[in-house]
């Protein structure tokens, strides 16, 4: 490798020699470049963003590989190629003075193809055209497709005196439901994410998806705090390069934490031996097991709420269920049970909503 200045000159047949003509520089250069090193790439498409090491996933079919300079004696005027193995990836790069001082170039990939794993190389290629050798394989795996849909089987109530399993179009006293989401079908692995929704609204917190989550083939969420109102509850998988599913179908879910109002013993029928009738509070009686009626007017109550006597604080008989016919009739007869001997009962009924 050597610079030359050159020049020419013209020789007649009589041997004159003409004057030579202005210099020509070249400088022969066939030494290449040194190998860069590729140290990062850019992730800047979808939810999920940030920087990508080797052997990471990504969905940003366009990445910014970052391509360090340092040791490879390249110079302002050489250019940075991107390769697949062999295959050039997008447009070689200019390396202008900036990068120079930087001590990197960030170059973009071109499109990439879903589904496809990539081993990126990078070459600095001089003036002269002298190619380094590759760098190290860096290498990515392009996903751009979501996770199949969801889907909420259930989800718990666990506060308060009814505590269960709600079904879709539940009604429910537990501001905080923790909802079960099924993963069946959905493709989900361990490091997926799950969330839950209220309308469009996420709810909650996102919850990463475990092993144990993947095998048993379901994840509970906590809703958050639900407000007392009606709740359209669906749910979301996102994979862990930001790939969101579609959303399941809803599960609707009504927060009631509003009692009832105080219903109130209208009278109760005594029916056993020689004296019958209705009696009014304060009254004697010899029937053991009373039928109580109850008025349910102004109470709220709807069908399928349930009510119960007590004596003082002591339950009394069992509780039963309200039906259309009787919050459309306002009242419900309830009996008592079996009522003991020369004991004075303080009776009082109480309604308990779904």
């Amino acid at each position: 490798d050597k610079a030359y200045l050159l020049n020419a000159q013209v020789i007649d047949e009589g041997g004159n020699v003409s004057p030579a003509s202005a210099s020509f520089a070249l400088t022969i250069d066939t030494t290449a470049p040194s190998a860069p090193s590729i140290t990062s790439a850019a992730d800047n498409a979808g939810t999920v963003t940030g920087t990508l090491a080797t052997a990471s996933r990504t969905d940003d079919t366009n990445l910014s590989v970052r391509v360090s300079l340092a040791g490879t004696s390249a110079v302002a005027g050489d250019k940075v190629a991107l390769f697949n193995g062999a295959s050039a990836l997008g447009s070689a790069q200019a390396l202008t003075a900036t990068d120079i001082t930087n001590g990197y170039a960030d170059v973009a990939t071109g499109t990439l193809a879903n589904a496809t794993t990539y081993a990126i190389s990078a070459k600095v290629i001089d003036i002269a055209g002298n190619a380094s050798a590759a760098s190290t394989a860096f290498t990515t795996t392009v996903d751009t497709t979501a996770p199949n849909a969801p889907a909420i089987t259930s989800a718990a109530d666990d506060v308060g005196p009814i505590t269960a399993t709600l079904a879709n179009n539940s009604r429910t006293d537990d501001t905080n439901l923790t909802v079960r989401v099924s993963l069946a079908g959905t493709g989900a692995a361990a490091g997926d994410s799950a969330r839950l929704f209220d309308g469009g609204t996420a709810i909650g917190t996102l919850t990463a998806l475990t092993a144990t989550d993947i095998s048993n083939g379901y994840v509970e969420i906590a809703s958050g705090t639900l407000t007392e109102a009606a709740h359209v509850l669906t749910a979301r998988i996102t994979d862990d390069v930001g790939n969101s599913s579609a959303a399941s179908a809803s599960f609707t879910v009504t927060v009631d934490t509003t009692a009832p109002t105080a219903p109130v013993i209208a009278s109760a029928a005594d029916d056993a031996g020689s004296i019958t009738g209705t009696l009014a509070s304060g009254a004697l009686t010899d029937d053991t097991a009373l039928t109580v009626r109850v008025s349910l007017t102004g109470t709220g109550a709807a069908a399928g709420d349930s009510v119960r006597l007590y004596d003082g604080t002591t339950a009394l008989g069992t509780a039963l269920t309200l039906t259309s016919t009787e919050i459309s009739a306002g009242f419900k007869d309830i009996p008592t049970g079996t009522l003991t001997n020369a004991t004075t009962y303080a009776l009082n009924a109480r309604i308990t909503d779904l």
